[in-house]
């Protein structure tokens, strides 16, 4: 009997470990992720207006918009931006170029009256835009594993399939959701150390030569 309870964990253990194995496998190695921001993208933000805006009011944007001050000041970079984090679609001019900075926030869409559905719909309307040829959608995921979350993901995965890039933290992607999304959809994706490094992207994106 001894013997045979034995036999039925050693299965269940072979079989716990075979799932886990069929699970891991969906996400891309270090080997498959290709970081890089095409070079038709290089200085696109010299002469184009540029929104920035948040999906799902995370503090991120806060962070982020102060390294980009200063790197503004201190690179004596002048670029032409509307900073509104309840910006609408319907507000955005054609041609320009649109950051989407998503991460969520339940304390500070309560605040505002924002919900998680009207989140959604605003992110739809951007995207849409970027469907039609109307904007460049430029996506942004600046926090770690701890403000990724079953909310934070769905406004992520809506944003991050539909955007031309995909810029994100290095340890919010450790589970490879954010480099899965954007090599499934096509998407360019960049991958930064810390939030202080946007500025490697953007000089990417400002600079001509």
């Amino acid at each position: 009997m001894y013997r045979k309870v034995n036999l039925v964990f050693l299965l269940m253990m072979l079989i716990i470990g075979l799932a886990g194995c069929t699970k891991n496998s969906d996400i891309p190695s270090d080997d498959e992720w290709v970081f890089a921001i095409p070079e038709e993208y290089r200085g696109i933000m010299e002469d184009k207006k540029v929104y920035i805006t948040s999906i799902g009011q995370s503090i991120d944007i806060e962070n982020f918009m102060i390294n980009i001050v200063h790197f503004a000041e201190e690179e004596k970079y002048d670029f032409n931006y509307v900073y509104d984090t309840e910006l609408k679609a319907s507000e955005v001019e054609s041609s320009s170029i649109v950051f989407l900075i998503v991460g969520c926030s339940i304390k500070a869409m309560s605040d505002a009256g924002i919900t998680v559905n009207s989140e959604l719909a605003r992110a739809e309307e951007f995207v849409s835009l970027k469907e039609r040829g109307k904007i460049t959608l430029i996506s942004w995921h600046l926090g770690g594993m701890s403000r990724r979350g079953t909310t934070s993901d769905r406004l992520i995965e809506l944003v991050f399939a539909a955007s031309d890039i995909n810029i994100f933290v290095k340890s919010g992607n450790s589970d490879g959701l954010l480099a899965k999304i954007s090599m499934e959809n096509e998407v360019a994706m960049y991958q930064i150390a810390t939030i202080s490094a946007v500025t490697e992207p953007l000089m990417f994106l400002l600079a001509s030569d």
